[in-house]
């Protein structure tokens, strides 16, 4: 009886062990040297600027005109009736050519995945830790290129951007990153608007200090001095939007 007890407890015991030696094996063949692999940016990462430029399109050419309609139900708005029957007469005799309005967009699985592996990998070279994701709402203007000279693809149209945002003492931001060197990559802070906060303008610490951000960069660079300095985009947008416009 001994014995049988024994052989149980040594064939437990080596089957044990060799599965911890197999769960060792398959994650040293999986990840050889112990990192992860890079993950590359989107092809739908934009531009700061180009994100500010939607955004502030938006607010010319979408936030205004909402503001009136629901100004005008509680009859506060007479300049939006005016222009909305203006706009009905006008509708009335163009029928045929109407505009396509954007009614939801979307991006596939994979890229999404891929855009939250990018923003945590950059994130983590700044050791800056992702609070919030952000969804702003954004328009394209009505023209075919951006100031950079990319296309817009989509003139007119509603859109949407992602934008992670951060704590900074107890102070949600959205940020993007900027590259002083090669090793050396920074947070940059930037208000509601997506514009970058002055640092003489964030209050003091908890000490008394004035708050000391590596984070607000100057944005005039002295590129001689600084070849590595750029901006490292955490914006996606160009997601697929229904209807296209044809």
């Amino acid at each position: 009886m001994e014995n049988v007890r024994k052989r149980t407890f040594f064939k437990a015991l080596l089957m044990t062990l060799l599965c911890i030696a197999f769960i060792s094996f398959e994650g040293c063949k999986k990840d050889p040297d112990g990192e992860k692999p890079e993950v590359k940016a989107p092809d739908q990462i934009v531009g700061v600027e180009e994100a500010r430029e939607m955004y502030n399109t938006y607010t010319d050419r979408r936030a205004r005109l909402i503001q009136m309609y629901e100004d005008s139900l509680d009859g506060r708005d007479r300049e939006y009736d005016q222009k909305q029957q203006q706009m009905q007469q006008d509708q009335a005799e163009v029928k045929k050519d109407s505009f396509d309005v954007a009614r939801y967009g979307y991006y596939d699985y994979k890229t999404l995945k891929q855009y939250l592996d990018y923003i945590e990998q950059q994130a983590a070279r700044a050791n800056v830790e992702i609070a919030t994701l952000r969804i702003y709402f954004s328009n394209y203007g009505d023209k075919e290129t951006f100031e950079d000279g990319k296309p817009v693809v989509h003139p007119r149209q509603n859109s949407f951007i992602l934008v992670p945002s951060t704590l900074q003492d107890k102070q949600d931001y959205a940020f993007y990153l900027r590259e002083l060197s090669q090793d050396e990559v920074v947070p940059v802070l930037l208000n509601k608007k997506l514009e970058e906060i002055d640092p003489q303008g964030m209050g003091n610490t908890e000490s008394g200090q004035q708050r000391a951000y590596a984070s607000m960069i100057p944005y005039e660079f002295n590129s001689a001095a600084a070849p590595f300095q750029g901006n490292l985009s955490t914006f996606m947008n160009e997601s697929q939007m229904v209807p296209p416009p044809h």
